[in-house]
């Protein structure tokens, strides 16, 4: 929330008595970059978790089998 409020009253409110097409555009290079910088601290790598024991295997429905 802190930083909505921070990018709002810093990068966004400068745009609001703009053509309407210009915050649009911003809106999503702001969102371009967050997402980037999110992947630069957490890795955009996939991890794999093993299940635990009771969710491995198939379980019947009756009409099909579902993997667990």
């Amino acid at each position: 929330m802190l930083l909505g409020v921070a990018m709002e009253r810093v990068i966004i409110r400068h745009f609001y008595h703009r053509p309407h097409e210009r915050p649009v555009t911003r809106h999503f290079g702001i969102g371009i970059c967050l997402v980037e910088i999110v992947r630069l601290f957490f890795s955009s790598q996939s991890k794999q978790v093993p299940p635990r024991r009771s969710f491995q295997g198939i379980t019947s429905l009756g009409f099909m089998y579902y993997p667990t």
